[in-house]
């Protein structure tokens, strides 16, 4: 009988899930560091739709690059008001 599954120890099962957990970490942050670049490239001018793009975001950003993210836009805040 051909087996379906091939046979691994519990050691590579673990770390397999390990790789995949990181590589999913890994794109998070990629995708959350693109969107920052994305808002700290729109400027004041475009500030509404970065802000619109921010939230859409929002939800699926690590907490981690959140903070960046709303420090951004913060700043943003705070020189488009100054103007």
């Amino acid at each position: 009988c051909t087996p379906y599954w091939p046979e691994f120890r519990k050691i590579d099962f673990l770390r397999a899930i390990r790789t995949y957990e990181s590589r999913e970490e890994s794109w998070r942050r990629t995708r959350a560091q693109r969107a920052l670049t994305l808002v700290r490239a729109l400027g004041s001018t475009e500030l509404d739709e970065a802000r619109s793009v921010v939230d859409r975001l929002r939800e699926h950003l690590p907490s981690s690059e959140l903070d960046d993210v709303d420090g951004v836009v913060e700043r943003e805040n705070a020189e488009s008001s100054a103007d």
